[in-house]
């Protein structure tokens, strides 16, 4: 009978156990990647979804519509309360932006996406935000990506800064 070589055995056992780590480590990688892809397509949807419910909830309030027009344009002035209601509305729409950009940072977003919806934003600020908003409105963020990107736009006076 023919005597069995435990060192031999061993080290085809340490071969087999270390391409058996090898080929799971490969199966986690390719999970992570997928897992990322879904992560970022669903940070995606969160900041689409949260712009919309935006639009919708004042879409469906003539009130809410007049307070908006009137603020953007800002030759009527508004009520302390109508104010309030208009500097809210320009919080939600900035907090949205300030989060993306986290999640940006984060890297959960590529950068060609950041820059569409950089470009988004920044053109909803200017149609919607005077210089005078900005004031009203930037101590909610402070130190924030935001913060600097709408301090380098130009925001305009409001009609009523003549």
């Amino acid at each position: 009978m023919k005597r069995v070589n435990l060192p031999a055995l061993a080290a085809v056992a340490e071969i087999i156990g270390t391409v058996g780590i090898i080929v799971s480590l490969i199966f986690v990688a390719i999970g992570i990647r997928d897992n990322t892809g879904e992560v970022r397509a669903a940070q995606i949807n969160t900041i689409y979804d949260g712009s919309r419910e935006i639009e919708l909830l004042v879409a469906a309030d003539p009130e809410w519509v007049d307070i908006l027009l009137r603020g953007r344009d800002g030759t009527v002035p508004l009520s302390e309360m109508e104010q309030w209601r208009y500097d809210a509305y320009l919080t939600s729409y900035l907090d949205l932006w300030d989060k993306l950009n986290a999640r940006a940072q984060d890297g959960l977003m590529e950068a060609n996406e950041l820059e569409a919806w950089d470009a988004y934003f920044q053109r909803w600020a200017q149609y919607y935000m005077s210089d005078r908003d900005w004031e009203r409105v930037r101590w909610q963020f402070p130190d924030s990506t935001v913060a600097s990107k709408l301090d380098a736009l130009d925001l305009g006076l409001s009609p009523t800064d003549d």
